[in-house]
């Protein structure tokens, strides 16, 4: 044993000796740096020849002099010139806002919940705003640094500046967008048309152009490396955009934005063509013709370079299969508003908002026609042709101070009333020829203008702008205000009952009337088709609706104690189908026979009970009633002819049929025992229950 430990020892010792130990093991106090012993070089064994090996470490003891540096963190983050940017183009605000889409504060920061409370909005200083601004763009700048790793890209600060103010605008589900046109303009590392063009179709918010000046900067920021303060435009703009009109069509996006100095072919697609008659009549299907500088007519643009002006339209030209050139007649947006310009020099554009091309100038006590008003930006426009002005700039307010609400006809029947102002809103109604209505405003959905009255919304251009007095009390419309009583009625059998149906007149001069719904007054009932049965009220011309059900008869088929066997639906004259045979259990007077129904079952004429009808039939020679046959009943009736008021029995006791009750009857009940076949018993006696 003391050998074992003695060697254990030595060995310990000596792997103590080749492993370097901080001193601070062994020693007690302050911590040292640690040092590494070495062992020196022999000065008489051999050393290489001629060559030195640089690259073979230092023979010298040495101790490091420095602790070793931790690897260079090669994360990216803004700039504090992109917070000076991004400061300036998100504006701060010190209380809570709406932002199309959250709550915003500060720098465009999602309001903290201690911050913004329901019917609170506490105010912050810039420095919390700050601090928000950081907050939310670490999380940006995780998501572009992770994006840049993935792909192995090497971006400059001022991309990466760029990608982060993008990102914190627009969000950065770009950076997985494999299909996305600005996800593959980045990855292409092109600083051209590409990228601007996947750049610039972020460019809404609340579905107005209104971010194309902060997309202008941010590719200036990527591109050029230059960060600009304002709204900034140079007079010659290298980040230039068109909008894309599809003129009948449709397109997959409406702005193309491109680098004016790298000249590129257009991107837009289109992704329907309109429809109308070719050289012979026929409705065809047109050809797309190219893109045009004017709707009809103008220059056609194959290449989007610097002649190409910022905010311009262009327009789709189409033509028949066969080659020949159509013009799209323009929707008829149903206004003709007389205006006045009210001011020298006003820009008129190739669309509304400031972010379109000028076309030109109009002046003080110019006329023009409008029609279409649409509000972007703030303020009203007015569409003259293909032209847009400001409203503001003509006598718009003062000419339609008194205008609303005025009355308007109808010009075609059946014009549908909409939930909303555009084709693609459900109808809640319909309008003919001569219906008044009362228009409270006007609103445009991009193509046409629509009047929104007390029902919905119908397209101006099936109203005619009359001059109504509403004195003469003329009916606008009528609506039910209660349906009738009965609104179930029996397939071929019921007839309508308007008893209980009230509705309600709108006159022209704003009152009410409340009347009944009489027979006279409705059509459409239906009662030979099952189902929703929709029966219209006409009054002085107007309609109104309402539902009713037309019901199949219903068919039970019933036991004689109320149990349902089975139940139907059917139409009058269908063929009924009847149940499975009913069973009922017997009892001691004999078993229990179904003989029908207790009505003839043919075609259904209307709602029908049916219940089954069964016979009780006598187990004869069951004289004890005990359910069975058998020795036992020769026996009772042994008993009952000898002690019949002791032994009573009702039924069939003359079993030889000679017309006696006596003990002949007892041996032939014995004989059917032994020999039923040589000894059958008599018919049973039967009753209806």
């Amino acid at each position: 044993m003391k050998t074992k430990v003695i060697c254990w020892l030595l060995a310990w010792a000596l792997l103590a000796s080749a492993v370097p130990m901080p001193v601070a093991v062994f020693a007690t106090g302050t911590e040292t740096e640690p040092t590494t012993q070495t062992e020196a070089t022999d000065p008489t064994e051999a050393t290489p020849e001629a060559t030195e090996d640089t690259s073979a470490p230092s023979e010298e003891t040495t101790e490091p002099t420095t602790a070793p540096t931790e690897p260079e963190d090669k994360t990216m983050k803004v700039s504090d010139n992109m917070m000076t940017v991004l400061k300036e183009l998100e504006g701060c605000y010190t209380t809570c806002y709406w932002d199309y889409k959250q709550y915003s504060i500060g720098y465009g920061s999602r309001c903290p919940e201690a911050v913004h409370e329901p019917g609170k909005f506490h105010t912050i200083t810039r420095e919390y705003a700050e601090e928000l601004l950081r907050g939310e763009l670490a999380y940006f700048e995780k998501e572009v640094n992770k994006f840049i790793e993935k792909h192995g890209l090497t971006v400059t600060q001022s991309q990466y500046d760029a990608l982060v103010s993008f990102s914190y605008n627009c969000g950065a589900n770009w950076t997985t967008e494999t299909t996305g046109y600005f996800h593959n303009g980045v990855l292409s590392g092109d600083l051209g048309s590409e990228f601007v063009y996947g750049m610039f179709l972020w460019s809404t918010a609340g579905g107005q152009y209104v971010l194309i000046p902060r997309r202008i900067r941010e590719t200036y920021m990527y591109a050029q490396g230059l960060y600009k303060m304002g709204l900034w435009y140079p007079e010659d703009p290298q980040y230039r955009y068109v909008f894309m009109n599809g003129n009948g069509g449709k397109v997959n996006y409406y702005i193309h934005g491109f680098d004016a100095y790298d000249p590129t072919a257009i991107r837009t697609q289109l992704t329907s063509a309109p429809t109308g008659p070719d050289e012979t009549g026929g409705i065809v299907t047109y050809v797309f013709d190219g893109w045009y500088t004017a709707r009809e007519g103008g220059t056609k643009i194959e290449v989007l370079d610097t002649t190409m002006t910022s905010g311009t339209i262009l327009y789709a030209h189409w033509k028949t299969p066969s080659g020949t050139p159509v013009t799209i007649p323009k929707v008829d947006s149903g206004v003709a508003l007389n205006l006045t310009v009210t001011a020298n020099g006003v820009n008129i554009r190739s669309g509304p908002q400031t972010y379109f091309a000028a076309l030109g100038k109009v002046n003080k006590g110019d006329r023009l026609v409008i029609e279409e008003i649409v509000t972007a930006g703030g303020y009203p426009w007015g569409r003259f042709g293909d032209s847009w002005i400001r409203l503001d700039y003509t006598d718009y307010n003062s000419v339609t101070a008194n205008l609303f609400p005025f009355w308007g006809k109808v010009t075609g029947d059946g014009v549908n009333i909409r939930s909303g102002a555009g084709l693609s809103h459900g109808i809640v109604s319909k309008k003919n020829t001569g219906d008044l209505v009362q228009i409270k405003r006007w609103v445009s959905d991009g193509e046409r203008m629509w009047g929104e009255t007390d029902e919905g919304y119908i397209a101006m251009s099936y109203v005619s702008m009359e001059d109504i007095d509403p004195a003469e009390k003329v009916a606008l419309s009528i609506k039910v205000t209660q349906n009738p009583t009965k609104l179930q009625y029996l397939h071929r059998t019921e007839q309508l009952d308007p008893t209980g149906g009230l509705f309600e007149i709108l006159y022209s001069d704003g009152t009410t009337q409340v009347k009944s719904i009489t027979a006279d007054m409705l059509s459409g009932f239906d009662n030979t088709v099952a189902g929703k049965n929709t029966v219209t009220v006409t009054y002085e011309g107007l309609t109104a609706q309402f539902d009713v059900e037309i019901i199949k008869a219903k068919v039970v088929f019933r036991m004689d104690d109320g149990t349902i066997l089975s139940e139907g639906e059917y139409l009058i004259g269908d063929t009924i189908v009847l149940p499975e045979t009913p069973v009922k259990p017997g009892n001691k007077d004999g078993v229990f026979l179904f003989v029908g129904w207790d009505q003839e079952v043919t075609t259904c004429t209307g709602n029908a009970v049916y219940t089954a009808v069964f016979q009780l039939v006598e187990r004869v020679g069951d004289i004890n009633k005990d359910g069975r046959v058998n020795d036992r009943d020769v026996f009772y009736l042994l008993d009952h002819i000898l002690f019949p008021e002791d032994y009573p029995f009702s039924g069939t006791t003359d079993l030889n049929t000679d017309g006696r009750v006596n003990d002949r009857d007892i041996f032939y009940l014995l004989d059917h025992i032994l020999f039923p076949e040589d000894y059958p018993l008599p018919a049973p006696q039967t009753s209806i229950q």
